[in-house]
């Protein structure tokens, strides 16, 4: 199950509201890290600051940020020489978006997002992700989002819940999604729990760095 984040205003304070669907298990976990009811705003929410923010991430595997906002990241991060340092590290010229640096402009309706199976593992799915910065940065909101410099994409797990996620958060921007997985690629079972998911990361990072011959 995906839990949303998102800013809302409550009782005169920035909260962070908590969306989900129905949950006992999840309104019960809730309970027990002092979040409180909404019925004006119909969710869950905590005081709006960092350490609630990473408290919902240590207690929860599957988070979303609603309509996040990449300009924060800018004052320290979006600068040509960043940009030139971190496209070499990953060997991927114009990883970065063209509007990296400059103000992006708004996402036109229309736009194309492609999902494709990932034929090395199809437990993930390849989504490529339009040049245009804010839809980059959303993808990255996905806990369990990675790129994959030899395919030039996202990789997310093929579950129904995540490809329904990428939908809604794309929805604003009037994306337009076109689905190439065949039928039954996408099942509940390829979603890992976060534990597994960190585990495999690592030692993916500790492969990459060991030469084919030495493995």
């Amino acid at each position: 199950m995906f839990l949303t984040l998102k800013k809302i205003q409550h009782r005169g304070a920035d909260r962070i509201g908590i969306c989900f669907p129905y949950s006992i298990e999840v309104n019960e976990k809730l309970k027990t890290l002092n979040a409180v009811y909404s019925s004006t705003h119909r969710c869950w929410y905590l005081d709006y600051n960092n350490a609630n923010y990473n408290l919902l991430k240590k207690n929860f595997d599957n988070l979303v940020i609603e309509n996040p906002r990449p300009e924060y990241a800018k004052e320290f991060m979006r600068n040509r020489a960043v940009k030139e340092k971190a496209e070499m590290a990953l060997q991927v010229n114009g990883f970065f978006p063209s509007d990296y640096i400059e103000k992006e402009q708004p996402v036109k309706g229309g736009t194309v997002l492609i999902v494709k199976p990932h034929i090395e593992d199809n437990q993930w799915m390849q989504v490529f992700v339009p040049p245009v910065f804010m839809l980059r940065e959303k993808i990255k909101r996905f806990s369990m989002s990675r790129y994959s410099v030899p395919h030039g994409c996202y990789l997310l797990p093929a579950a129904p819940d995540v490809y329904k996620a990428l939908t809604v958060h794309y929805g604003p921007e009037k994306v337009v999604f076109k689905n190439l997985l065949p039928a039954g690629y996408l099942l509940k079972e390829k979603l890992p729990n976060q534990k597994q998911f960190l585990l495999q990361k690592a030692k993916n990072q500790v492969l990459e760095k060991v030469p084919e011959t030495s493995r």
